[in-house]
């Protein structure tokens, strides 16, 4: 009778012992050995929590039906959250991420510590960066950067929309500091085309009127002097324009003096007609 007594007692202990590694609903039970689920479907496949070298780790062993699904972290109605599959990709509001990182139905959001939201690198398997995408204050202002090997910013975006390639000062919606090579460029007139330079109206000055104003000026009239350009810059479309004006001007100019010559051309056929009469 004690022999049973004995037996009964060392199997109860055994019980609460098992028992007390597993997790309930009422709270979590503190445990100093592996905790071990196997899956029901196929008990040759579990998942374990345990400690290796003084690092916690989560695993999947075993072989069968469930040893390579992966992991999924569920909420209140068996609500899917997150799932991390066998071969590493991490789905965020999905459970078939395609992607190391795939977030569905969501944001992702960057929160600064400071200043700087974080970057986002790019490295080869040796730790060479490739490039680099980052959110800070530049002068100031908040934007976007991004770089290629360096941590100079190649490319950046202000908080007002402007984009900066080769300079983090972009005062316009585009600014370059460098050379552009482009197939074709189109450019939105902001000035009238000058075809009011075939008008009857137009003054036209004379060739005399315009000599005296390169001499008095060292440019030709309505057209920025050197020093302009070298201060403001050229304003593409506008200047475009001026150009077009100076060959609408020459045109008439070369119209102008062929009629004169059209006219000389007359007179001296006059002339030689009266000469050979007499």
């Amino acid at each position: 009778m004690k022999h049973f007594k004995f037996t009964f007692l060392i199997i109860f202990l055994l019980i609460n012992t098992i028992r007390s590694q597993n997790w309930n609903s009422t709270g979590d039970n503190l445990t100093t050995g592996n905790i071990i689920a196997s899956n029901p479907q196929n008990p040759a496949a579990s998942a374990s929590l345990s400690w290796i070298n003084n690092i916690a780790r989560i695993r999947i062993g075993g072989n069968g039906v469930g040893a390579d699904n992966g992991f999924v972290f569920q909420g209140v109605g068996d609500f899917n959250i997150m799932r991390l599959l066998a071969n590493g990709n991490v789905g965020i509001g999905t459970v078939s991420p395609s992607a190391k990182l795939e977030v569905f139905g969501g944001d992702l959001l960057m929160k600064a510590f400071d200043n700087d939201a974080g970057d986002i690198i790019f490295q080869t398997r040796s730790d060479v960066q490739l490039a680099r995408i980052w959110s800070s204050p530049a002068n100031g202002v908040s934007g976007l950067s991004l770089s290629s090997g360096d941590n100079i910013p190649d490319v950046y975006i202000s908080n007002y929309g402007n984009v900066g390639i080769g300079t983090i000062n972009p005062n316009t919606k585009l600014t370059v500091k460098g050379a552009i090579h482009a197939e074709e460029v189109k450019v939105d007139l902001s000035v009238p085309a000058p075809d009011y330079v075939f008008k009857e109206d137009y003054k036209l000055k004379t060739l005399e009127e315009t000599q005296q104003y390169i001499k008095e000026n060292g440019h030709l009239p309505n057209i920025p002097s050197a020093q302009d350009f070298e201060e403001n810059g050229i304003e593409l479309g506008e200047m475009n324009m001026k150009l077009l004006e100076k060959i609408e001007e020459l045109t008439l100019y070369i119209l102008e003096q062929n009629q004169k010559i059209d006219k000389q051309q007359k007179r001296l056929e006059e002339v030689e007609a009266f000469l050979n009469i007499n």
